[in-house]
C-alpha cells in the first residue's frame, strides 16, 4: 500500500523529513518506506494519466526517467506511482538566488539534450520542456511528465507537416513554429530547451510578464490569442541576441 506523506509539483521536490512521525508511523514497523512519486487524477473516460502510462511503457528503460512502479485506478481517481527523482530546476534555481551558474547549466543542457535524443528516438517529442519538468538526483537530469507527449512517426514515416494547432506546452518556453499552429517535432523540443537554459542562468526571458493580470500560464492546449501571438512576436525579435555573453551555451548548440 502507499501512504501519502507530501505533496509535489513534480516527481521531484523535497523528500520528507526522516524526523516527521510518519517514519516511524506503527503501520510500516521497523522499516523506513521508500519515498516515490505519486500522481493522480479525478477518473474520467479520457485519462490523462492512463495515456501517460502508455508513453513510459513505449519509452522503455531510457536512462534518465522516472522508473515507473505501479499505476491504475479506483472507484473515484487515477493514480501513477514512480521513482522519486530529486529536485526540480525551478527549485534549484530559485535556491540559489534566481539564477543557475552557466556551467551549471551546461552540465544541466548537455544531459538534457540526451534524454531529449533518447525520447526522439522512441517516436516521442515531448511537447513541454521546462524547467519544472527535469529534476536531478545524484548527478543526474531526469526528464518527466509526458502527459502532453504525442509520436511524430505515423505507419513509420514522420507525420507531414500541418497547420492550424492550437498551442500545446507552455508558451513561455514554446518554439516560434509552436505559437505560428505548426504541428510540433523534434526540433521544437530543442528550441524550448534553449529557451529554458537562457531563463535558468538569467533568471528571466524577454518576454516574460506580458499579457500579465490575464489567466495564469499553465501547460496544456488553449485557444489561441492575442497573448500567445505577442509572446511569439516577442520571441522572434530576440531570437538573433538571446543567447550573446553565454558562450557555452552556444558551444553546446554549435
Amino acid at each position: 500500500f502507499y501512504s501519502i506523506v507530501s505533496l509535489l509539483k513534480s516527481p521531484g521536490g523535497a523528500r520528507p523529513d526522516p524526523d516527521d512521525d510518519w517514519a516511524e508511523d506503527e503501520l510500516f514497523g521497523d522499516e523506513e518506506p521508500e519515498v516515490r512519486a505519486m500522481k493522480m487524477e479525478a477518473r474520467t473516460r479520457r485519462s490523462q494519466l492512463k495515456y501517460e502510462v502508455r508513453c513510459y511503457e513505449q519509452l522503455g528503460s531510457v536512462r534518465g526517467l522516472p522508473r515507473v512502479f505501479d499505476a491504475g485506478q479506483t472507484h473515484d481517481f487515477s493514480y501513477l506511482v514512480m521513482q522519486h527523482v530529486g529536485e526540480p530546476l525551478d527549485a534549484m534555481q530559485e535556491r540559489m538566488g534566481g539564477k543557475i551558474p552557466e556551467k551549471a547549466a551546461y552540465v544541466v543542457g548537455c544531459q538534457a539534450i540526451q534524454r531529449l535524443k533518447d525520447v526522439h528516438a522512441k517516436g516521442l517529442v515531448h511537447r513541454d520542456v521546462k524547467p519544472q519538468n527535469f529534476c536531478v538526483l545524484d548527478g543526474t537530469v531526469y526528464l518527466c511528465d509526458f502527459g502532453l507527449a504525442k509520436s511524430y512517426i505515423d505507419d513509420g514515416a514522420h507525420v507531414p507537416h500541418r497547420d492550424g494547432k492550437k498551442l500545446t506546452g507552455t508558451p513561455r518556453f514554446a518554439s516560434l513554429q509552436t505559437h505560428a499552429g505548426v504541428e510540433q517535432s523534434r526540433r521544437d523540443d530543442l528550441e524550448s530547451l534553449v529557451y529554458m537554459l537562457v531563463y535558468l542562468i538569467r533568471g528571466a526571458l524577454p518576454w516574460q510578464g506580458l499579457g500579465k493580470g490575464k489567466r495564469k500560464e499553465q501547460s496544456g492546449e488553449r485557444r489561441s490569442d492575442n497573448k500567445s501571438e505577442r509572446i511569439g512576436k516577442a520571441k522572434a525579435e530576440a531570437a538573433a541576441t538571446l543567447c550573446d555573453g553565454m558562450p557555452a551555451l552556444q558551444t553546446m548548440f554549435e
